[in-house]
């Protein structure tokens, strides 16, 4: 890509007639090239600050006693078989001054004033400067097993060791749930958060919440409970720490920490964190949750999106059976201990917090291969809404399907995977299934997905009433 000059970026920014032929051209160059855009951003940014360094220089100063001699305008014609050629040479720190003045000519007002501004711009940009040491992001050696902080330059500021880090290699949604690096005391500083295994000592088998400093130092951990009791049946370790989300409650102005901890079948919790590690509030569901997301609504406050599996099923009807569920949560109402009111029985009140849950159905693919075993993750967001992929299997075959849902969680179309539209051929190949794949195989799956209200279930969106 042919990139424009600066001289001719200057002209644009100050709409010189020159370049008026040219700005359709320039527009939609910047509009594609990003290092143009900054070039644009750099000279914008000088004049502004000029701009304001001549405004704080009172018109007393301008004078005939202090300006500069008025020089001649006339031109020296010299024989050009005297002049000499040097080699190239670095320039001294005046010379780069002289060279900033030349390279922006569109200057107005007072040479004395511009010469002024500028020196004392360039002398500040050639004085010492102390490393940043603010986190900006962090990035992931994995053939170290290292996750390394770097500020706004790009220079690395501290490490930590996470031993199963390469286990996330390629699995890019996986590693971005595990390490997040936010601000969560508002002051402009942000901390690393983890809910990986760290150090040498630590395996997946490790259930800890990790919380670290600006500086690297450790500000907390956190272990989930050691044991969970549901329905006179105890559960115990490993819960492990699964994914984070980090919330931002605008009416408190209070950053929360959610953490999703499973033992891989059920018994989760949803655990909310205060910035130095304090429980909330805490949220028991019979399921396994995956994944999560943090969404705000038209209002401005924020919500958790949390996708996984039900397994109620086997405490009601006996079987080794799960649903693929979405659970929408307001986290400014998880303030103590509760429970999913669809899978009551550990103890808690029904929580407060639930907005919407929601059940997606099995297909006759999963009733001819005995799939009963079927659990949901975010597929994709956009500004219409979101897909949940739900997914059943067993030790053989895969199906997959993909349900879309428009702002008001209302389903407004379902897809699927190629290889469970050649798995359904298969099957009615077969004679195990008597279906065709069109559009009124697909409505149908539509009409089947249950929205929970609190008491039982119903094939209209509703939101959760656990009052």
């Amino acid at each position: 890509m042919t990139h424009i000059d600066d001289h001719t970026l200057e002209k644009y920014l100050f709409n010189s007639d020159e370049v008026r032929k040219l700005r359709t051209g320039i527009e939609k160059h910047l509009d594609k090239c990003y290092g143009c855009r900054e070039t644009l951003e750099r000279i914008r940014h000088f004049y502004v600050t000029l701009d304001e360094r001549l405004q704080n220089i009172s018109e007393k100063e301008i004078s005939s006693e202090t300006s500069l001699a008025r020089i001649e305008d006339r031109v020296v014609k010299r024989d050009p078989s005297h002049v000499e050629v040097f080699g190239q040479q670095s320039l001294t720190v005046w010379e780069k001054i002289f060279y900033t003045v030349r390279k922006h000519p569109l200057v107005s007002g007072s040479v004395s004033i511009a010469l002024g501004a500028v020196i004392f711009a360039v002398v500040s940009l050639f004085s010492p400067k102390t490393k940043d040491t603010m986190p900006h992001d962090f990035y992931a050696d994995y053939q170290k097993n290292l996750v390394i902080v770097r500020n706004k330059n790009y220079e690395d500021l501290w490490k930590i060791s996470s031993p199963n880090l390469q286990q996330t290699l390629g699995r890019q949604n996986k590693f971005d749930q595990q390490f997040i690096l936010a601000d969560l005391d508002n002051d402009g500083s942000k901390e690393l958060i983890s809910s990986a295994p760290i150090g040498q000592n630590e395996t997946n088998d490790s259930p800890k919440l990790h919380v670290f400093n600006s500086d690297g130092s450790l500000r907390f951990e956190y272990v989930p409970p050691e044991t969970i009791s549901f329905r006179g049946t105890v559960y115990r370790q490993p819960f492990r720490s699964n994914t984070i989300s980090i919330i931002h409650n605008q009416e408190s102005n209070r950053t929360m920490i959610a953490l999703f901890s499973t033992n891989s079948h059920s018994p989760s919790i949803i655990s909310l964190l205060d910035p130095r590690g304090k429980v909330v509030g805490e949220y028991f569901h019979y399921g396994n949750f995956s994944t999560s997301y943090v969404d705000t609504l038209r209002d401005g406050r924020q919500v958790l999106l949390v996708t996984g599996s039900c397994d109620m099923d086997e405490i009601l009807h006996n079987r080794y059976e799960s649903h693929a569920v979405l659970v929408v949560l307001d986290p400014a109402l998880l303030n103590s201990e509760c429970e999913a009111s669809y899978t009551r029985g550990f103890g808690p009140p029904a929580s407060k917090a639930e907005l919407y849950y929601i059940r997606f159905p099995w297909t006759d693919i999963d009733l001819a291969l005995g799939h009963f075993r079927a659990g949901a993750s975010i597929f994709s967001f956009s500004k219409s809404g979101l897909v949940i992929r739900a997914t059943a299997e067993n030790t053989r075959e895969r199906n997959i399907f993909d349900y879309s849902l428009n702002n008001n969680l209302i389903v407004a179309g379902v897809n699927l995977s190629d290889g469970t539209y050649q798995l359904h051929e298969v099957l009615k190949k077969a004679g195990k299934i008597k279906s065709t794949i069109n559009s009124d195989y697909l409505n149908n799956l539509k009409k089947q997905v249950d929205y929970w209200d609190g008491k039982g279930w119903t094939k209209t969106v509703s939101l959760v009433n656990n009052e």
